[in-house]
């Protein structure tokens, strides 16, 4: 420690050069630190089995060629209440990476204060004023870890808002296209029940006229409010779809959604997948996963860094006076270096390194697992696709054989040949297979929404985001 007392308002000037000179030796000591990183880990090297040849787009619904679900989802970008939530997560992660920043530079202080003496019969009334500054050199990297440490996970919970954003894009994606699929299925179920209904008049004509049984309209009228039934039920579906997207697009529930025309979408082609480690360095959420790894592996090198010495630097500069008008003309500086050395902690520091050296070994195995279970989401997708348009054209073809049959069993009994529980029954299953059929429709449609959530990367939400 070295104080000293001299004269003059040119001592400021001189307190600062020798205490930047100090910082500056401190700061090219702790930039001699080199950042371990961790090498990334990719426990799937083997292509998917199946590929397009159309590039992926950040803004993937745009290959359904919907624009009314274009704009929900601008909607829900620009509006949704959660993901305004994450976004302001964000800011606070972002914030303290840069509080941890400031650790790196020296802390200055101006000083200013007054003091009353009295020392038997005589007193005084003291003025001071001064300025004081501290360091820590960065002696072993600890606080560049910390910064290093914060950095990557503000990064961290960046690719988190982007994996909400893209989230939510799925889910309006897939709230939309279930809407249009009973909407398609109650209009559908309209034009059974008008056709039931011109079945029950012609049997209640031919029971009349004794060509029918009444347990044949029985049944037939049966089979009507079980028709109106699921007309209750899809009604029921599509308020309930209607509810959740309006919550989605940040809107309060039970607004009615404009009138659209849109139908189910064909399915566009298969986009280009490519290699599983690509995909490790296009999600959002790999990312985050990946990051947090890299900032325990920061946390781990700061704890190490604590179980070596390090070096305390301070400086001060004050003057001191009972007359106001000679405050600046002596000054009393002051400049101190410790050496702080741990000898005995109780092994403290020791188990906060195996802590954190265990916290990054299970951050490796989380991530490794987030990448296994990544693949898995991307191979179920395209397999659940393939299946399902082979399953669409099952039905396809099951439609047409059952309305064929149908309207011979229809012929027959018209014609006083076969009964008319066989018609009942190939109708009853007409129906059920049209329904069917569009039902297969909305789950190819959800299966490659699925698939686009599994390989897309972020998204440009916040040109979209509306500022509070």
């Amino acid at each position: 420690m070295l104080s000293s007392r001299i004269g003059g308002p040119k001592t400021i000037s001189r307190f600062i050069y020798s205490a930047g000179l100090l910082v500056l030796s401190g700061l090219l000591v702790s930039c001699t630190q080199r950042l371990d990183t961790v090498e990334r880990i990719a426990p799937v090297d083997t292509p998917f089995s199946v590929s397009g040849s159309v590039a992926p787009r950040a803004e993937w619904w745009q290959s359904f060629d919907d624009p009314q679900l274009d704009t929900l989802i601008d909607q829900a970008l620009a509006n949704s209440p959660d993901l305004q939530s994450v976004w302001e997560r964000l800011q606070a992660t972002q914030a303290l990476a840069r509080r941890e920043r400031s650790g790196l530079f020296p802390a200055l202080d101006a000083v200013v204060g007054a003091e009353s003496q009295n020392n038997g019969n005589s007193s005084a009334d003291l003025l001071s004023a001064g300025l004081s500054a501290s360091y820590e050199v960065d002696l072993w990297g600890r606080i560049r870890s910390e910064v290093n440490a914060a950095r990557f996970r503000a990064e961290a919970a960046k690719s988190d808002y982007e994996t909400a954003a893209l989230t939510l894009s799925a889910e309006v994606a897939l709230a939309w296209y279930r809407l249009l699929a009973r909407q398609e299925v109650l209009t559908l179920i309209e034009q059974q029940i008008t056709a039931n209904e011109k079945v029950a008049e012609s049997l209640i004509t031919r029971f009349r006229g004794g060509e029918a049984r009444s347990v044949d309209v029985l049944r037939q009228e049966q089979l009507i409010e079980a028709t109106r039934e699921l007309r209750l039920i899809a009604e029921t579906d599509i308020a309930v779809l209607e509810n959740q997207l309006q919550v989605l697009l940040g809107h309060a529930p039970q607004q009615k959604l404009p009138s659209n025309s849109s139908t189910l979408p064909t399915l566009p082609e298969l986009p280009e997948l490519g290699l599983p480690a690509q995909l490790l360095l296009r999600r959002p959420d790999l990312q985050s996963s990946y990051l947090e790894l890299l900032a325990t592996d920061r946390d781990l090198a700061s704890a190490i860094s604590q179980r070596f010495p390090r070096i305390d630097l301070t400086a001060s500069l004050r003057s001191t006076t009972e007359d106001s008008s000679e405050l600046f003309d002596d000054w009393l500086r002051r400049a101190a270096g410790d050496l702080v050395a741990p000898i005995i902690d109780g092994g403290n520091r020791r188990a906060e390194v195996d802590r954190q050296a265990a916290l990054k070994r299970q951050r490796v195995a989380e991530f490794t697992q987030a990448a296994l279970l990544a693949y898995q989401e991307v191979e179920d997708s395209l397999v659940q696709e393939k299946q399902e348009t082979l399953r669409h054209t099952s039905l396809s073809k099951q439609v047409e054989l059952q309305q064929t049959a149908f309207t011979q069993l229809q012929q027959d009994f018209l014609n006083g040949v076969g009964n008319f529980i066989d018609v009942l029954s190939a109708q009853t299953g007409t129906q059920q297979l049209q329904r069917d059929l569009i039902e297969s429709k909305r789950r190819q449609v959800e299966f490659r929404i699925a698939l686009h959530r599994s390989i897309s990367g972020p998204i440009d939400a916040n040109a979209r985001k509306t500022q509070p």
